[in-house]
C-alpha cells in the first residue's frame, strides 16, 4: 500500500513508507478492528464502496477518528487486485460532537431542575424541547410539548414564539420573556 505525504501524517507513519493492509488494520484501535476488517471485507467481497469511520492509535500514541472510503479494483474473476481511497481526520469534528452532546446534557439538567418551565425553539417557532415542568403545568405529556398542532390557538401561540425567539436568534442577545397561554 502507498500513501500520499497527509494520510502517513494522520496515521504517524514516515514519509513514503510501503505499508501492508495488516499495517493499515494494525493501528486500529483494538475495539474497532473486527468491525473495520468486516467492512473492508464486505466492500470487497460485494464490489462496494467502503465507507467506515473508526479510531487509530497512532504511533506517536495520539487517539485519533479517521474516516476510510475505498473501492476495489477487480481481475477477470472478480477478484480484488488493488484498492484505492481516502482518508479524512475527524477527530476535531468528533471531538467537538463529544462537547455538544456534553453541553446538552448539562442544559437538560439545568432544565430539569428549575421549577419553572423550559424550552428551545427554531426561530420559526417550533418547539424542539420541552421540560418536566410543562407536563405538571398542562397535563399533558412531555413528548406532546406545546401542543401546537393546527388548532388556530396554537398558530397564534407559534406566531408569538417566533417573534420573541427570533431577535436573540439574530442578533445573540440574551432575552427574557413571559407568556401566557389560554385553553
Amino acid at each position: 500500500m502507498s500513501w500520499d505525504d497527509r494520510s502517513s501524517g494522520i496515521f504517524g507513519w514516515r514519509r513514503g513508507a510501503v505499508l501492508t493492509y495488516e499495517d493499515h488494520v494494525g493501528v486500529a484501535h483494538p475495539e474497532d478492528r473486527d468491525g473495520l476488517v468486516e467492512a473492508t471485507t464486505d466492500a470487497l467481497h460485494e464490489h462496494t464502496v467502503l465507507d467506515h469511520e473508526h479510531r487509530i492509535v497512532s504511533r506517536d500514541g495520539a487517539l485519533r477518528w479517521v474516516q476510510v472510503r475505498g473501492r476495489g479494483s477487480y481481475d477477470g474473476a472478480g477478484r480484488p487486485f488493488r484498492t484505492s481511497g481516502t482518508v479524512l481526520d475527524l477527530t476535531e469534528r468528533k471531538r467537538l460532537e463529544e462537547a455538544l452532546r456534553e453541553s446538552e446534557a448539562r442544559f437538560r439538567q439545568l432544565a430539569e431542575a428549575i421549577p419553572h418551565i423550559a424550552f428551545t425553539a427554531t426561530p420559526e417557532g417550533a418547539f424542539e424541547y420541552v421540560n418536566s415542568q410543562w407536563q405538571r403545568f398542562s397535563g399533558r405529556p412531555e413528548d406532546e410539548g406545546f401542543g401546537l398542532g393546527s388548532t388556530p390557538s396554537a398558530a397564534r401561540c407559534r406566531c408569538c414564539a417566533a417573534r420573541v425567539l427570533a431577535t436573540p436568534t439574530r442578533t445573540g442577545a440574551a432575552t427574557s420573556s413571559t407568556a401566557r397561554w389560554t385553553t
